[in-house]
C-alpha cells in the first residue's frame, strides 16, 4: 500500500532494493508528505510517525509493540501461524 500511495504523489517511483523489499510508510496528508523506511523479513522494526495533526506526530514503537502483543497471543493460534 505504500508504493501505491508514493507512486499517486511523488515525482518518482519507489524502488524496492533488493536486500529490503519491504516498506513501511507514516503519512502526513496535511502537507501530502510520507516518510518511509525499507526493511527486510527479520529485520527489528523502525519506531514510525503516526501524525495526529500538520506538524505533530508521536512515536509508535513497533518492535516492542509487535513482541508484547506476540507475548500475549493465545499459544493455540500461534501454530497456526507457523514460526514468526
Amino acid at each position: 500500500m505504500v508504493k501505491a500511495i508514493w507512486d499517486e504523489f511523488a515525482r518518482r517511483h519507489l524502488r524496492s532494493a533488493g536486500d529490503k523489499p519491504l516498506h513501511l510508510g507514516a503519512f502526513d496528508a496535511a502537507t501530502v508528505t510520507v516518510y518511509v523506511e525499507a526493511v527486510a523479513p527479520g529485520d527489528l522494526l523502525p519506531d514510525m510517525a503516526i501524525f495526529l495533526k500538520t506538524g505533530i506526530h508521536v512515536q509508535a514503537p513497533l518492535e516492542a509493540t509487535y513482541e508484547t502483543t506476540w507475548a500475549v497471543f493465545p499459544t493455540a493460534l500461534k501454530g497456526l501461524l507457523g514460526n514468526p
